[in-house]
């Protein structure tokens, strides 16, 4: 009788503990399933990527030199190569096909740029539009064939190309017709084909018999200018130099090219090669 009455006690105190849990527990959570578990962290990863993608991009605002020289391989083109490796300093090369048929002499030109693993060698057209410009432009097939000719024959490992006679620009979804006329189609034709065009924002500008015209302290000041202003440049605080290789040929005119870069690196500016420039 006394174990009837013991075990009778003992279940009801386990009922009464029970329905006191239940009842200081009712706020609980239901656990949910592993499928909502999972589609919560998904969407918490997917909100967390959302925030990053939408988070603005700092502007690059660094003042990068391109040194670029066109129409080699010509006499001065030597002195070029010297130069930039003298300082260490990439240079891009836009060279005319047809100047490599010239003789032994720009043969061996081209080939000192070809190899040089500071310069980029890239196409000036084979034919330099023969100085016929306004011709040229008028047979926009013509033209695209023109540079074809000349990466076949130069044997090039890049599209990047400059029109000859024109400041005109293909890059990425960016674009800047030269004010003459007749270039667009053809350099869209080229754009089409593959080819990224560049042209310029500040020329080192020479006579015809090669003479530079602007002294090394006048354009050190325009390309501080330049530089410096945001809507100066193709690219912001993005310059592209112009020079031309025959410039170079007289020793007092390689004696030039020093001083400028020696000019622009007391600026602190960056050199780099235009397949490294800015492509969005």
């Amino acid at each position: 009788m006394f174990a009837s009455y013991y075990l009778i006690m003992k279940n009801l105190f386990l009922g009464l503990i029970n329905l006191c849990f239940l009842g200081c527990h009712s706020n609980v959570p239901t656990i949910p399933a592993k499928d909502t578990i999972s589609t919560v962290i998904q969407d918490t990863v997917i909100q967390k990527v959302d925030s990053v993608v939408s988070k603005p991009t700092m502007p690059d605002t660094a003042h990068v030199i391109y040194l670029t020289f066109d129409d080699g391989p010509l006499i001065g083109t030597e002195n070029v190569i010297e130069v930039m490796n003298n300082f260490a300093l990439p240079a891009t090369m836009f060279m005319v096909g047809k100047h490599t048929q010239a003789d032994k002499e720009m043969q061996n030109s081209f080939l000192m740029a070809y190899n040089d693993n500071l310069l980029q060698v890239s196409s000036h057209s084979y034919s330099h539009a023969n100085n016929r410009y306004r011709l040229f432009y008028q047979n926009p097939q013509g033209v695209l064939e023109d540079f074809n000719k000349s990466a076949a024959l130069l044997h090039l490992q890049n599209k990047d190309a400059r029109l000859p006679g024109r400041n005109t620009w293909r890059v990425g979804s960016k674009q800047r017709n030269d004010p003459a006329a007749h270039s667009q189609q053809a350099a869209d034709l080229l754009k089409e084909n593959g080819y990224s065009l560049f042209g310029w924002d500040i020329e080192w500008q020479h006579y015809d018999n090669g003479e530079p015209i602007q002294t090394v302290s006048q354009l050190l000041r325009m390309i501080t200018n330049a530089i410096q202003d945001s809507s100066r440049c193709f690219t912001p605080h993005k310059l592209v130099l112009l020079s031309h290789d025959q410039m170079f040929a007289k020793k007092e005119n390689k004696e030039k090219l020093i001083e400028l870069i020696n000019g622009l690196k007391a600026k602190g500016y960056r050199f780099e090669l235009i397949k490294n420039y800015p492509r969005g």
